[in-house]
């Protein structure tokens, strides 16, 4: 699943959101990938967050550590559950 952010120059970039290791928001919001490139977007972080909310209909929540994080992503039913599942059955990664 692809989403779209603005590089600070202002061009357009698409990324796999499940490839994102880190977000962090300094001045910009930069975006270090599992392939160890790193993006500086305008975006916030809470932005990113609701574009992948908006893909999976449900709260999404972004947390960052030291060496990585993990993308939380909330269900309220087992037919809730089992629909986020399929959609990250279609994903290709």
């Amino acid at each position: 699943m692809l989403i779209e952010l603005t590089r600070i120059d202002g061009s357009k970039i698409n990324i796999n959101f499940f490839q994102i290791e880190m977000v962090e928001r300094k001045t910009n919001t930069v975006i270090r990938m599992i392939n160890e490139v790193s993006y500086i977007v305008t975006e916030t972080p809470a932005e990113i967050e609701e574009k992948i909310k908006n893909i999976f209909g449900t709260k999404v929540k972004l947390i960052s550590g030291n060496k990585g994080g993990k993308i939380v992503i909330e269900f309220y039913s087992s037919k809730d559950l089992e629909r986020i599942i399929e959609l990250i059955d279609t994903i290709k990664v």
